[in-house]
């Protein structure tokens, strides 16, 4: 029975200290697992964080981004050229302009290869219909024929016009007409980009201002002149 008794004693002695042990020793682990754990998650984070700010701050721009800067730049910078390339202000500029009896040959005029075009008429003067009248381009450096025949009629009168289909350079025209009077004009459809275009767009601009400012100052005239009626009438009328 004392033997039983000293048994049972030990063994929960033991089991006492046991548990002290693992108290002791597990707690500090586990609290220090918990500790190291919170740190590597907070230093992740950092991390993940300090990557994002450092990708946003040195992430090299798209091409597209590029293009949007550099159009929003140039928009800034030359708004006088965006606005010019938006409205494409385009209109017909005389190049040449001949006229005579016979034969014979032009001044030089400079084409640049856009819609060229040869506006033409001719009356027959010898009273039996027996006119000629044709054209031939020819380059002005070399004289060589650019076109033989862009014009070749015989016939009492006509008046008409034609497209010369030149590439960029300097031209003139041999003229070969008997028995008529002509006249002839060679116009090129031109933008704002060529400085003969630019200055009669500015000039026909320039005019239709002019034009429309005469239209407000007669407008504003008869309104006050009607309003100076009604003032005469209502002084005239019985109170």
């Amino acid at each position: 029975m004392g033997k039983s008794a000293f048994t049972s004693f030990f063994s929960g002695t033991m089991g006492f200290l046991f548990a002290l042990l693992v108290f002791f020793v597990g707690l500090p682990i586990l609290i220090c697992s918990g500790c190291f754990g919170t740190l590597a998650f907070v230093g992740s984070q950092i991390e993940e964080e300090q990557q994002n700010n450092s990708t946003t701050i040195n992430r090299p721009p798209s091409p597209a981004e590029k293009n949007t800067a550099n159009s929003n730049d140039n928009s800034k910078a030359n708004p006088s050229d965006q606005s010019e390339k938006e409205n494409g202000q385009r209109t017909w500029v005389s190049l040449l302009k001949e006229s005579g009896k016979g034969s014979k040959k032009t001044v030089s005029f400079k084409v640049t290869g856009s819609n060229t075009t040869l506006q033409y008429a001719y009356r027959d003067s010898s009273g039996i219909g027996a006119s000629i009248f044709q054209v031939a381009v020819h380059k002005a450096s070399t004289d060589a024929i650019a076109d033989f025949s862009a014009v070749n009629e015989s016939s009492e009168s006509n008046s008409d016009q034609t497209r010369l289909r030149l590439n960029p350079g300097t031209y003139y025209l041999a003229i070969n007409a008997a028995n008529c009077d002509w006249n002839l004009e060679v116009s090129e459809y031109l933008d704002s980009s060529d400085e003969r275009a630019r200055i009669l767009i500015e000039k026909e601009n320039l005019a239709q201002k002019e034009k429309q400012k005469l239209k407000d100052t007669q407008r504003e005239d008869k309104a006050k002149e009607i309003i100076a009626r009604r003032k005469t009438v209502e002084k005239k009328s019985p109170i």
